[in-house]
């Protein structure tokens, strides 16, 4: 965000005001957790690591947290906006304990999708509650960015996907002004872009 605000020549402007808010309320301590969970296994076992051990254990810590962080609100703050964007936010927010878990898969040689089906679910549940947050927060016009697809894998992206599905069911087609697919809007590593759609939304309260 501070690059962003140095990038856009928006630094010192007295209309602007940068907030850090935690989405999720998931601690520093509990994503240790589970990545400690994944060391002492590998540790325990070095070649013989296994995920069909591991998996479940890191599937039972997730359900865990989410159970937690599913029994609170979503709060993106009270004060409300005329317009409100979140573009590219929605595949960033439940994705770090799955990328952990893809960090020890690559690094044993194995593979196993039993996290990734589990983050999968959890999105389902979390990603209509982000959007429900967000359009809390709009009185007249929500600009909504998703990445429909990941170029380099072929394939749709978590969260985002989730997201934009809920979007659909949420807004009237005729509220949607403006639906535009845009090609390699950023590359977060070499190699790898994103088909993107920005939605242009009007609410209705």
């Amino acid at each position: 965000m501070q690059k962003a605000l140095v990038k856009y020549g928006l630094v010192g402007k007295p209309n602007i005001t940068t907030i850090c808010r935690d989405f999720l309320g998931i601690t520093k301590e509990e994503y240790l957790d589970v990545i400690n969970i994944c060391i002492q296994d590998m540790k325990r076992a070095k070649q013989f690591f296994s995920p069909l051990i591991t998996a479940p254990k890191v599937v039972e810590k997730i359900k865990e947290i989410y159970d937690r962080v599913n029994s609170k609100p979503v709060e993106l703050g009270e004060e409300c906006f005329d317009y409100t964007v979140m573009i590219g936010v929605h595949s960033q927010i439940n994705a770090f304990i799955e990328h952990v878990w893809s960090f020890f898969l690559a690094a044993s040689g194995k593979l196993d999708d039993k996290v990734a089906k589990c983050t999968m679910d959890e999105n389902n549940i979390l990603m209509p509650r982000i959007n429900e947050a967000l359009l809390n927060l709009t009185k007249s016009t929500a600009f909504i960015g998703f990445e429909l697809w990941e170029n380099g894998r072929n394939c749709t992206v978590q969260g985002a996907a989730q997201a934009c599905i809920d979007l659909m069911k949420r807004i009237d087609e005729k509220e949607v002004i403006n639906d535009v697919c845009w090609q390699d809007v950023w590359s977060l590593k070499r190699g790898v872009s994103y088909n993107m759609v920005i939605y242009k939304a009007n609410i209705v309260k």
